[in-house]
């Protein structure tokens, strides 16, 4: 019975189909599509479906493929196309050089803690606080929003990653010469700098001379040059180079003739060494020496390693901003990247998850487990409440200027300078130090 009706109800569709008035209804009924139209618009479809923006990105950085990758998987309308160089400076100068010759310029731009003076004084810069960004500075540390306003005010750079820096110690070492590994014991005895010069003369006489407070004279001078937060140049457009840099000199110098300097150079394999050798106590420390230095020079230290706050507390060491071309063809994709970068939960947890980087926004550090990394390597410290809950709400900014790469560099120089000579006194290394500042700003004003 069943099978009779439905050979009756297909008679009756394939009779109704022979009429092509009763196929369809309305005005459809009356649209036809060519096949080839049809095609075309198939294609179409699929190409603004699998269509990608690449957004361009130079930079000397690396190790960022994951979060990257993420990024892309999650937005996979747009790509990040980078272009690697060797370092901040040469970023610094191939942007100058695009800029003078009319090159064409990468979507996103960054500007690199002693670069960004020089970098904020061309005018490449969106200001993010405008439409259709709206970047509001309270919502990042106000130290490191700061930092991302030019001379004109204009909001145009964003923190990639919180800068927070300490003091490192190698806890053995602590305990033989100071009795304890304890970071709040330590940092009672190394409340000034003048605990750290006296304990200098106290393991060089009980060494030998074999070992010392720090490897190299460099990384002091880095501590207390990006600890100082007296700007280098004044508002008349001078820079104030002998009263910023003398109390740091004569710091140096004190450290230097105590016996607690090395001889090492920053950043050679020399120093990098001295991470993992059984004679130098103290590392200043930011957040990123932890991965690039530290755990990347002393592969068996785990367990070894201490952070405590240093005379005069927290500081900002490095960082780098991210910025949009003003000309970019592509702005919006840019700021897509920027946005889900510091902005989203999503952007947050995979920077901190892939790259250690702890983004600038106070939102996400209204959540205690946000900032909180305990880490093995530095014997169970919770080395991330210390440096993030801790540390970064408390920093204080360094007014920037567009000198800043320039005194930076003679800094370094002067660092070596008073290792290699051991007679230079602090007053003669401050008038070498603006003589090199002089000879490289002619048309500056050098106090």
């Amino acid at each position: 019975m069943k099978g009779k009706k439905r050979i009756h109800l297909l008679a009756a569709c394939l009779l109704l189909l022979s009429f092509s008035g009763c196929v369809q209804s309305g005005p459809a009924a009356s649209s036809t599509v060519p096949q080839d139209a049809a095609e075309s618009k198939n294609e179409t479809a699929s190409t603004e479906k699998t269509e990608v923006v690449e957004i361009t990105y130079w930079t000397w950085e690396g190790g960022n493929e994951e979060s990257r990758e993420h990024f892309h998987e999650t937005h996979p309308g747009y790509r990040i196309v980078e272009t690697k160089l060797a370092s901040a400076s040469d970023y610094t100068t191939k942007i100058q050089q695009a800029v003078a010759s009319g090159s064409e310029l990468p979507d996103i731009l960054l500007g690199e803690a002693n670069q960004r003076g020089a970098l904020f004084a061309m005018d490449i810069w969106e200001d993010l606080s405008q439409e259709p960004y709206n970047a509001k500075l309270e919502d990042y540390f106000d130290y490191m929003a700061q930092r991302g306003v030019n001379s004109k005010g204009e909001f145009v750079g964003i923190e990639q990653s919180v800068s927070p820096s300490a003091m490192a110690y190698k806890r053995d070492l602590a305990i033989q010469y100071f009795g304890t590994d304890d970071r709040e014991e330590l940092e009672a005895q190394f409340a000034t700098m003048d605990d750290y010069i006296e304990a200098a003369a106290k393991v060089k006489e009980q060494s030998g001379g074999q070992d010392f407070l720090f490897a190299s004279s460099g990384l002091v001078m880095e501590w207390l040059a990006s600890a100082s937060t007296q700007p280098n140049m004044n508002d008349a457009g001078e820079i104030v180079y002998t009263e910023k840099i003398t109390p740091i000199l004569e710091q140096i110098c004190a450290l230097r003739d105590a016996g607690g300097l090395d001889t090492f150079t920053n950043w050679t394999p020399q120093c990098n060494a001295a991470y993992a050798d059984e004679h130098h106590i103290f590392y200043p420390c930011a957040n990123w020496d932890i991965t690039y230095r530290i755990k990347a020079n002393d592969a068996e230290g785990s367990g070894n390693w201490g952070l405590m706050m240093p005379p005069g507390g927290g500081y900002s060491h490095g960082g780098t901003v991210m910025g949009i071309y003003k000309d970019s063809p592509r702005k919006d994709a840019a700021w897509v990247y920027i946005d889900w970068y510091v902005n989203t939960q999503d952007g947050a947890d995979t920077m901190k998850e892939l790259e250690n980087y702890y983004v600038p926004t106070k939102k996400f550090y209204e959540d205690t487990e946000f900032t909180s990394q305990v880490d093995e390597f530095f014997a169970g410290q919770d080395v991330g409440e210390f440096l993030y809950g801790e540390i970064t709400p408390n920093i204080v900014a360094t007014p920037l200027s567009q000198y800043d790469n320039v005194v930076w560099d003679v800094n370094s120089l002067l660092a070596q300078s008073l290792m290699a000579d051991p007679s230079l006194d602090a007053a003669t290394l401050v008038a070498k130090g603006v003589e090199e500042i002089q000879n490289k700003l002619p048309d500056v004003t050098v106090k």
